[in-house]
């Protein structure tokens, strides 16, 4: 199955806390189980690749204007 997470702060970003490591612990597990997953984030420090995979999770982050233009428009993110 082709999964797709949306978050606004994905590893190595674990100063956001808790979310962070169970979004992570669960991409990881269906991963491991034989999924294809994907994690749609943002980018928070230009020295992150814009994408990578981490333990089996393919990571594409995007640039934080589109958080900023959401924002305002309204839309949280």
């Amino acid at each position: 199955m082709r999964l797709l997470h949306v978050t606004p702060f994905y590893e190595p970003a674990w100063a956001y806390g808790g979310m962070v490591r169970a979004v992570a612990g669960l991409c990881r597990a269906l991963a491991r189980r034989g999924h294809e997953v994907t994690v749609v984030t943002a980018l928070l420090d230009a020295a992150h690749p814009r994408q990578e995979t981490l333990g089996g999770v393919r990571v594409r982050r995007l640039s934080r204007r589109l958080s900023t233009m959401r924002s305002r428009n309204g839309l949280r993110v």
